[in-house]
């Protein structure tokens, strides 16, 4: 009997551990400058595809419910004409793999030449999201959020 329920926690480890392995998740944040505005950036990576969802609230209410991020990209063209091979996916950020990320703070002001104000106030909180295909493709993709005072702002960048 104590083999028997040893051998139990020994597979029951290794199970956990696989299913660890397999699956991984980070939450990025990112709050405005005064603390009202926040979007937060769930990463999950499981059995090779990747999914990115956000969310913003204001005052601790929900502005923008959970959301999946994704791309359409019709490039097969392109592939071809540089003799590349992608593999087909149904979605662009299935094969991502995050890299790394930054975060950033600017507090300026800058001179408008057209509109109400002359000077404007640009304050923002920011983080920055590295990824890359695991397609053997050499793209990347890089995911900015910007938390304003104003609002949340979001941009795709494909270096």
């Amino acid at each position: 009997m104590r083999i028997y329920n040893c051998m139990k926690r020994i597979i029951m480890l290794a199970l956990l551990f696989a299913a660890a392995a397999v699956a991984s998740a980070q939450t990025f944040k990112v709050t405005s400058p005064d603390g009202r505005q926040e979007a937060a950036v769930d990463v999950k990576s499981s059995e090779g595809k990747t999914s990115i969802v956000y969310q913003t609230t204001f005052d601790g209410r929900p502005v923008v419910l959970p959301s999946v991020l994704d791309l359409t990209i019709d490039n097969h063209i392109w592939e071809k004409a540089l003799a590349r091979k992608a593999a087909p996916v149904d979605k662009w950020f299935d094969n991502l793999e995050y890299s790394s990320h930054e975060t950033f703070s600017r507090d300026t002001v800058w001179a408008n030449r057209y509109g109400e104000r002359s000077m404007v106030h640009d304050a923002y909180n920011g983080v920055k999201i590295h990824f890359v295909k695991k397609d053997g493709s050499d793209y990347g993709l890089d995911i900015e959020f910007r938390a304003y005072n104003e609002g949340i702002a979001l941009r795709y960048h494909l270096p």
